[in-house]
């Protein structure tokens, strides 16, 4: 629910993106990450067509998914030991494989 000032509005927002596996599975020389994002409203058919313009215009300045990879952020990876009570660490199981299915070009088992 989208609220300002005593207006309401109802609507539902949807985030979209178009991911090639092969790439993050290292089995292709395909693009890493997102290659699209996108960001779907589902509104009430009742709005005007200058609200829904100056709700669009809000959601490019303002929304963080977006924003984010216009401004290209600083990146970081990084790893943190955690403490566990007792000294006991969680046991730990090994990934073997990964299975991808569905049409992607990169079907298989890595």
């Amino acid at each position: 629910m989208l609220v300002r000032g005593r207006s309401r509005l109802q609507a539902r927002v949807r985030a979209e993106g178009d991911l090639d596996f092969c790439g993050t599975l290292g089995v292709d020389r395909a693009r890493f990450g997102l290659a699209a994002i996108r960001l779907v409203f589902e509104l009430p058919a009742a709005l005007t067509a200058d609200k829904v313009a100056t709700l669009l215009k809000l959601t490019e300045r303002s929304c963080v998914v977006l924003q984010t990879p216009r401004t290209a952020p600083a990146l970081m990876a990084g790893i943190r030991l955690a403490a566990f009570p007792n000294g006991q660490r969680p046991t730990t199981g090994s990934l073997d494989s990964v299975t991808v299915t569905g049409g992607s070009g990169c079907e298989g088992t890595y």
